[in-house]
């Protein structure tokens, strides 16, 4: 957690604000590997998984003011990505 662009916390602040149930984790979140000998042994899965509940935990505490904060901080990251994209960078 913690790479990329677009701040994993904010994406599954939505996720939890949504109730949503289920996600698609991202390449990223396993570098890349496709199986489980590519990874690399640094690399805790179980403890990457425990660091994502706890995340989802933390973000059910938010009041509603704090969810609709994170949303809209969401939404003009995204936007400032799409506009990066479409000009070419």
């Amino acid at each position: 957690m913690g790479g990329g662009d677009l701040p994993a916390r904010l994406i599954m602040g939505e996720h939890e604000r949504l109730g949503s149930e289920a996600v698609i984790l991202s390449r990223a979140f396993t570098g890349g590997v496709k199986t489980l000998d590519e990874m690399p042994p640094e690399l805790d899965f179980a403890r990457e998984v425990e660091l994502v509940r706890e995340c989802l935990d933390d973000l059910a505490q938010r009041d509603d003011d704090q969810r609709e904060a994170d949303r809209k901080e969401l939404g003009e990251r995204t936007r400032m990505i799409a506009d990066r994209i479409r000009r070419g960078g």
